[in-house]
């Protein structure tokens, strides 16, 4: 029997086949015997399979509430780690917020101080420039005591009692043209324009500071057109201001020198001053006055002195191709000798005197 139990134990049966085991039919008490044991391995196999069951539930049971542990101990980290993070945010906000707040605080107190030093050099600047202003003052007044003026050769951006008034006539003989520079204003792209208009100013500086005498007009606007006509020879003063040409290019390449400007003004002077017709031997004294006194300028602005001066009118009047001046002071009749105008025919004494219409 107990054989037969280990074999159904090895090799397992369905509960059909089991309840088809062959009883002996000869001695029933085998068959009760072995029955009961039939029957104790039933009720050990199902009380078996119930512990394995209930086993298989418990440990189901326990899974799960490890899982949900597990879950809630993942819920629980998170949230902390979370937590921990928006503290630390909130820790760096406020460092963050607390050193914007250092920079901008120290921001503003470097930029107080950079405005503070500024306006103290500023201030510095302003008295220095006005030491400086007052120093100049006073070395003019003591050069203007001791010598009598300022040397020839500066040029005073404006003088007191003076306005210049330059026009362009534009290659038209129209007077006085269009105004392109007055007293005071900025230099020109023209460059005839700023050389008439600070040799003006020399010339007016010179008869002020060595003769007392004012340029005319007498209200102190001194009126020049340049660019007057279309290869104009000359320059003149028509009795109430001065007028320039360029020249053809050939003969004569300009007008806007310092002798030859002074020598129109001077004679506006003379012409005034000594109300000299300017014809015959007077209109002749007149030129010669104007020229000599148009050199003294030159030789003013220039600080030489009379006896190495060369005494020559209009040396720049002339294109680079043709060598001279105008006149010469010094030598009568040697101003020029070329292809272009000939030979100088001013004579050099009265005995050579020519008559002729104008000086």
């Amino acid at each position: 029997m107990a054989a037969a139990m280990e074999a159904t134990q090895n090799n397992p049966k369905s509960s059909e086949e089991e309840k088809t085991v062959s009883l002996p039919k000869d001695d029933p008490s085998i068959f009760l015997k072995d029955y009961k044991e039939y029957l104790a391995y039933q009720v050990a196999e199902a009380a078996r399979q119930q512990l394995v069951s209930w086993a298989k539930w418990i440990i189901g049971v326990i899974a799960l509430l490890i899982t949900i542990l597990g879950v809630k101990t993942y819920i629980d980290v998170q949230t902390k780690i979370n937590e921990a993070i928006q503290q630390q945010l909130v820790i760096a906000q406020g460092k963050t917020k607390e050193a914007l707040d250092n920079f901008t605080t120290e921001t503003n107190a470097a930029l107080t101080k950079l405005k503070t030093e500024t306006e103290l050099v500023k201030t510095e600047a302003d008295q220095a420039g006005a030491l400086i202003l007052e120093q100049t003052t006073q070395v003019r007044a003591k050069y203007t005591l001791f010598m009598g003026a300022l040397p020839g050769n500066v040029v005073p951006q404006t003088i007191a009692g003076l306005t210049r008034l330059i026009y362009d006539a534009g290659h038209k003989q129209i007077l006085p043209g269009t105004l392109v520079r007055s007293e005071g204003t900025g230099p020109s792209s023209d460059q005839t324009v700023n050389e008439v208009y600070e040799n003006i100013a020399i010339v007016y500086k010179f008869m002020s500071d060595k003769f007392g005498i004012k340029l005319l007009p007498s209200d102190g606007k001194v009126v020049a057109t340049v660019h007057y006509g279309v290869g104009y020879d000359n320059r003149f003063w028509d009795g109430k201001q001065l007028v320039i040409g360029d020249g053809d290019g050939t003969a004569f390449a300009k007008f806007s020198g310092l002798d030859t400007v002074a020598g129109a003004l001077v004679y506006s002077i003379i012409q005034e001053k000594t109300q000299l017709l300017y014809e015959g031997q007077s209109g002749a004294l007149i030129t010669h006055l104007s020229d000599t006194i148009a050199a003294m300028v030159d030789q003013y602005h220039q600080e030489q002195r009379a006896d190495s001066a060369d005494w020559l009118i209009g040396s720049d009047v002339f294109p680079p191709n043709v060598k001279g001046a105008l006149r010469s002071m010094k030598a009568p009749g040697t101003a020029y000798d070329n292809s272009i105008i000939g030979k100088d025919p001013q004579p050099s004494h009265m005995r050579d005197y020519v008559t002729s219409l104008s000086g």
